[in-house]
């Protein structure tokens, strides 16, 4: 392969008006999704999951932005490259990607740049400034054909990278002398930059760039610029069901439109069963919503709410590339349990009742307590404390001995010595009463001090690893990603791996 014409192909795309124009329309469509995509780093992390430790692993401080945002595209245009058609889109998703990379190059430059859409322009001129790196760039292309693994895909992420820098030196002229120009006295710092960030990279993911990471990969990003994976801050129940009625009953269909919209709608159809079916109309549907008073129109969102979250649940379960599938149940009325997991592999199943109660919620655990005796409830030490302290239920209502107050105010050596005290669980053993649960309860007001932003992300996989041993780091993955769904997700995500931790709990 000759990849100088490979990359000289490329930069001509930047002079080409349609797919220019194409890449315009793509990210002003998308731009919030492009946003929280570069700037959520749970949102990154979980998208970019096999390939998360290559960020904020390189540059200075005031730095590390910009090297992250290059990475970030390097990777996409790597796996547009090596899995083509994947996302259902063309090269102009490649060209707005490295728009939005100009942008923000050159918002930490300091230029008054204020849309991304600005950006397109200096790609052409960087188009135009290919033949400048023809002889620097010559004895590079060698390092490609002898990394294992497909050299288009690590050719496109030196281009990337080598657009990133010369953009950036741009910028740097623009804000020096006024204009926009890669000068000859710069190719070689230019090639250098990119050079060593490449060889960095390549350091972390050369043997990661197989079809399964990359179809995993590709999947996340298709179903996040879909909306099949939601934002904590769109998906949130507590705003979006009540939100989504009050356009119901109003009449203002065209605004219930997207995935978020079809989930709340399939949820009412299953809820009401008995008075509507799929191919009940929403005016029908809007006109019996129309005739409940305030209080039962309340109660009716909370309904909602509640099985949105369990649509929500199941749909994610069957999409994140593993083994266990997820099936709610078609009775609505179901004795103790909302879904059932299935182990694709070996056939076994397990019923989970999806249910998540804070201090204020005291009442779904007594609930829950009253009808099914026999089933523990795992919690936090704030609810547990309080069940306990009541003699029908103690002994039924497990929690940890630190509590989300306290994490409230945790430093890192307080953490420390909490996680020298965890006892590792008992993998052999089906986790459901007693020190075991105890044991494992910590991890949910770790979880929300993560979430809080009161401790990093390596001590709460560290204390992850200490409970779990060899399962924690996966466990701690999966737990820290579902906060891209919100907490209560993550309760979810928490009930699930302690039922699935050993080879009993499924069978």
């Amino acid at each position: 392969m000759d990849y100088f014409e490979y990359i000289k192909t490329k930069f001509n795309t930047y002079k080409d008006s349609e797919y220019i124009q194409k890449a315009k329309e793509w990210l002003n469509q998308n731009i919030d999704k492009v946003k929280s995509l570069f700037e959520d780093v749970t949102i990154r992390d979980f998208i970019f999951e096999p390939f998360k430790n290559v960020f904020d692993s390189f540059g200075k401080p005031d730095e590390k932005d910009i090297y992250n945002t290059i990475t970030q595209v390097a990777i996409i245009n790597a796996i547009l490259a090596g899995l083509p058609g994947q996302m259902g889109v063309g090269v102009y998703v490649s060209i707005a990607f490295e728009a939005w990379m100009g942008y923000i190059i050159a918002q930490h430059v300091g230029l008054s740049i204020f849309r991304p859409i600005e950006t397109f322009k200096y790609l052409g001129m960087i188009g135009g400034s290919i033949l400048v790196f023809k002889t620097i760039l010559s004895g590079f292309y060698s390092l490609f054909s002898i990394i294992p693994g497909n050299p288009l895909i690590f050719a496109e992420i030196f281009t990337t990278d080598l657009v990133g820098i010369a953009l950036w030196a741009g910028f740097e002229e623009v804000k020096s002398n006024g204009s926009f120009k890669i000068p000859k006295r710069m190719l070689f710092n230019i090639f250098n930059k990119s050079k060593k960030l490449f060889l960095h990279q390549m350091k972390i993911l050369k043997n990661l760039f197989n079809p399964k990471n990359l179809k995993l990969v590709a999947s996340r990003l298709k179903m996040w610029f879909t909306g099949d994976i939601y934002n904590v801050k769109e998906a949130n129940g507590e705003v979006f069901a009540a939100v989504a009625m009050g356009y119901l009953i109003s009449g203002h269909y065209n605004e219930l439109k997207g995935p978020l919209s079809d989930v709340f709608l399939e949820a009412i159809k299953l809820r009401w069963s008995s008075q509507f079916n799929d191919d009940t109309p929403i005016e029908e549907i809007a006109k019996r919503f129309a005739e409940y008073s305030p209080e039962q129109l309340q109660g009716a969102i909370n309904t909602i709410k509640g099985k949105m979250f369990e649509l929500l649940v199941e749909h994610a379960e069957n999409y994140d590339n593993d083994n266990i599938k997820a099936y709610l149940f078609n009775n609505e009325s179901h004795p103790d349990s909302d879904i059932v997991f299935v182990n694709t592999d070996t056939g076994d199943k397990i019923a989970v009742s999806l249910k998540a109660a804070n201090e204020h919620d005291y009442g779904i655990i007594e609930h829950a307590l009253q009808k099914y005796p026999n089933t523990p409830i795992l919690t936090t030490k704030e609810v547990s404390d309080f069940f306990n302290n009541h003699f029908d239920y103690a002994g039924k209502v497990f929690g940890s001995d630190i509590s989300n107050e306290m994490l409230e105010h945790a430093v890192n050596a307080d953490i420390d010595k909490l996680i020298d005290s965890i006892q590792p669980i008992d993998t052999t053993k089906v986790v459901v009463s007693g020190m075991t649960v105890s044991t494992v309860a910590l991890v949910w007001p770790l979880l929300m001090a993560y979430y809080r932003g009161k401790i990093p992300y390596s001590k709460f996989e560290e204390a992850m690893k200490k409970i779990f041993q060899k399962q924690g780091v996966r466990i701690a993955s999966r737990l820290a990603y579902g906060l891209l769904f919100g907490p209560l997700f993550a309760w979810y995500l928490l009930a699930r791996s302690i039922k699935l931790i050993s080879d009993n709990a499924i069978k």
